[in-house]
């Protein structure tokens, strides 16, 4: 195949026959992978929820415990993919008055609330 070692051929051959739906004269389109889920899971609404209304341990100034608090969301944030941190941040960017998950977070202060939006913003573009 034009000077590409055995291999790469049949490495590039096998390309092209799983890249089209007709083989590898691409008689047909480009199979197209399924989009991507991206509205966030029903879970993670009920994961931040459940983080942000634990209450206080023992003796945990309030302060403190919003930070706690504010790690742990990070944390689950982490573990989003692309997708739904997409879907997350649009939400919470421009956020409805409806919005329950939007409403939680406002307890946690402004302050917190556009750090946990800056970071769903930038961890998008991490990955």
């Amino acid at each position: 195949m034009h000077g590409l070692p055995p291999a790469s051929a049949a490495i590039f051959t096998s390309y092209l026959y799983h890249s089209t739906s007709s083989g590898p004269r691409g008689q047909g389109g480009i199979r197209r992978q399924p989009r991507p889920h991206t509205r966030p899971p029903e879970l993670i609404d009920a994961r931040v929820t459940t983080i942000i209304d634990a209450p206080l341990a023992r003796g945990e100034s309030v302060r403190f415990g919003a930070t706690r608090k504010e790690a742990e969301l990070l944390a689950l944030f982490a573990t989003l993919t692309v997708a739904q941190s997409r879907a997350l941040h649009a939400r919470l960017w421009n956020p409805s008055s409806h919005d329950p998950l939007a409403a939680k977070l406002a307890y946690l202060g402004a302050d917190r609330r556009q750090r946990l939006v800056g970071f769903l913003g930038r961890h998008r573009y991490d990955r």
